[in-house]
């Protein structure tokens, strides 16, 4: 499908940029404080025509507090930074820009313990999704990988910007982000992928 690259008009590339990366900062302390509102408020609202932010919110907060089995810890990467690879505007008029940054968390399994000689076996099924994984003691888990961030600016949004992250697999994301933006972000991923895998 073809994409055109062209400046959007009104707001130079670099603006989008100065902007987006600024957003994107904010989102990242905000997952880092817990500040569910806060992320919330920057998601691409197209997303609550799918699953209402009351009903996203509560999974938010039992993914965070944790549950009876697990709990997960989002913690600040080694190597923080934003990085606005590409702001573009697709042939349907919207404008969008892919980010990548770092996500680094901890996942505490609460009624679970692993022996060492598991260790390997479980963190090169997480490489093989794309993660850098590595055991904290026997029953905790430190996961890493760059992620893609989608920043949309179109008519939901009334001309700001609003995000979303890229996952693959979910179809909720998948069926509200323009197909050809999704086509961008899939290649970069695949990209990522291959560095991961030569690193």
């Amino acid at each position: 499908m073809w994409m055109a690259v062209v400046p959007l008009f009104g707001q130079s590339n670099a603006d989008a940029k100065t902007i987006i990366s600024k957003d994107a900062n904010t989102v990242n302390d905000a997952m880092l404080s817990g500040d569910l509102d806060t992320i919330l408020d920057y998601a691409y609202p197209a997303v609550f025509n799918r699953v209402d932010r009351n009903s996203m919110k509560s999974v938010f907060n039992q993914l965070f507090s944790g549950n009876d089995e697990l709990k997960i810890e989002i913690q600040k990467p080694d190597h923080f930074f934003i990085e606005v690879v590409e702001v573009a505007e697709t042939s349907d008029h919207v404008k969008y820009a892919l980010v990548i940054h770092p996500v680094k968390m901890k996942m505490i399994f609460l009624k679970t313990t692993f022996e060492p000689d598991q260790y390997s076996m479980i963190e090169n099924l997480y490489a093989e999704k794309g993660f850098k994984a590595k055991f904290s003691g026997n029953n905790a888990l430190i996961i890493e990988r760059t992620s893609i961030m989608i920043a949309l600016n179109d008519k939901i949004t009334k001309d700001t910007w609003k995000y979303v992250n890229f996952d693959e697999e979910n179809i909720i994301y998948s069926s509200i982000i323009p197909a050809e933006v999704f086509k961008k972000a899939k290649e970069l991923n695949i990209k990522l992928q291959q560095k991961l895998k030569e690193d």
